[in-house]
């Protein structure tokens, strides 16, 4: 019997019909990019869309195959993966083909990879699959990353005027968070045995509509694949394909008194430079979880000059980096799905708003890898932006902002969220020890 897969090109962008739907069997092998499931005497195809495409992947975490996601999910072909646009469609198609050469079995609707939800008259997707627990248990652990952009610069884009409508292609966000997911994906497929394995099943889940509020999240938030309080963990990959002098920024550690100890533990062969954050109440996909009584953890490597323009990338990544993230963060996930006892969840207490409406823009860069620094340091500022006229430099720390006390990038965003376009306010910097108080102009969004 000779496998058939039909074409996605020609379905409709909302269709659930692209992706392989599996049948009851007894084991299932890779074979030229397709699933065949063996039952009893008989041979079930699963058929579904061509595989787009179909690379020569290896079954361990490596540089070369983060490399060759990247290079896929933020070419031009992708058109900046915009939530619900046609290539956020043929992504989603590329995750799910991924996910199926790894094992990885559906976990969406209808019993395919896709879970849909409502945007803007159409349908955004997540893109769902799970290793299910071994010696009867039924707990897992999350492991996630958003795969949408901002298409051509819809949303926020720092890009200069006359690049305003180039293709975003997103590189680092977050082509790099769904490679390392991937990439673990395709390490636990090929571990499955009952000597390796976690007791623990795996979740894998590629999130669209990030950008546009953490929709795809928490759109699952409210209806897992599983009952929500069977997921013991939630980690988050955002932005990750640029890690620079050896520092990795780990965030929510506050959410478990568990992961501290792992971490330090972990990091001793990995051997980065932590940047541990405690507040679970990160403007990425963790703040769609962790209300719902998991405990989460996100990696990040920090904000760059390319963020969100249309020079974000697939050449300008750290490929070595990327692999050595998956493999530091596997060996968390491997104590969080094999140790007997539940990762302990802590609830702090959500004493600021992390992404309040800001309806004004000052062009500043945060650099969030600085640590504990009080205020909000910079990375850098947008050209031609309110900051860079005000005078603000990389580096620079903002103490104030329009008589607001400024001791970290909560504050800032709070503060902006109450000031107004093209009213010129003071802000106060801190350059070399030394407290300026400049004048900016902040623009309207």
């Amino acid at each position: 019997m000779q496998p058939v897969l039909q074409s996605c090109a020609d379905q409709p962008i909302d269709s659930l019909e692209n992706t392989v739907r599996p049948t009851a069997a007894s084991g299932i092998r890779r074979w030229s990019g397709v699933r065949i499931a063996f039952a009893g005497a008989g041979v079930l195809i699963l058929t579904g869309c061509a595989a787009p495409p179909g690379p020569d992947l290896s079954p361990r975490i490596t540089a070369d195959d983060a490399r060759t996601h990247v290079a896929y999910l933020a070419s031009d072909e992708m058109e900046g993966r915009m939530t619900a646009s046609r290539g956020s469609h043929r992504a989603g198609r590329y995750i799910a083909q991924r996910l199926t050469d790894a094992g990885v079995a559906p976990a969406g609707d209808a019993d395919t990879y896709f879970q849909a939800f409502p945007y803007q008259g159409r349908h955004g997707r997540n893109v769902i699959g799970m290793l299910p627990p071994t010696n009867g248990g039924d707990e897992y652990v999350l492991i996630g990353a958003h795969y949408d952009h901002i298409g051509f610069g819809e949303i926020e884009s720092r890009a200069s005027e006359d690049e305003r409508d180039s293709i975003h292609n997103g590189a680092d966000d977050n082509a790099s968070g769904v490679a390392v997911v991937l990439e673990l994906a395709a390490a636990y497929g090929a571990e499955r045995s009952p000597d390796q394995a976690p007791r623990r099943g795996l979740i894998f889940a590629l999130w669209s509509g990030e950008e546009v509020g953490v929709l795809g999240s928490t759109h699952f938030a409210a209806n897992p694949c599983v009952p929500i309080e069977q997921i013991v963990a939630y980690l988050n990959f955002d932005m990750v394909g640029h890690l620079k002098d050896n520092t990795l920024v780990v965030q929510g550690v506050g959410s478990s008194p568990g992961w501290g100890r792992w971490l330090e533990r972990r990091n001793i062969p990995a051997g980065f430079n932590l940047r541990t954050q405690e507040d679970p109440y990160q403007p990425t996909d963790i703040i769609a979880l962790y209300p719902k009584g998991v405990p989460v953890l996100g990696f990040y490597t920090g904000l760059n000059d390319l963020y969100n323009t249309p020079h974000d990338d697939p050449d300008t990544l750290n490929y070595e980096g990327i692999e050595r993230i998956a493999s530091f963060a596997k060996s968390i996930i491997d104590s969080a799905a094999g140790d007997v006892a539940r990762l302990a969840y802590f609830e702090m207490p959500m004493e600021k708003a992390t992404s309040p409406d800001r309806p004004v823009s000052t062009g500043t860069i945060p650099d969030y890898a600085s640590g504990d620094v009080p205020g909000m340091r910079i990375s850098g500022v947008r050209k031609g932006g309110p900051a860079e006229q005000a005078g603000i430099q990389e580096g620079d720390i903002i103490v104030e902002f329009d008589g607001h006390k400024i001791g970290d990038a909560t504050d800032y965003q709070e503060a902006l969220a109450g000031a107004k376009p093209d009213v010129t306010v003071d802000i106060a910097v801190l350059r070399d020890g030394e407290r300026l108080v400049l004048k900016i102009t902040p623009v309207g969004r």
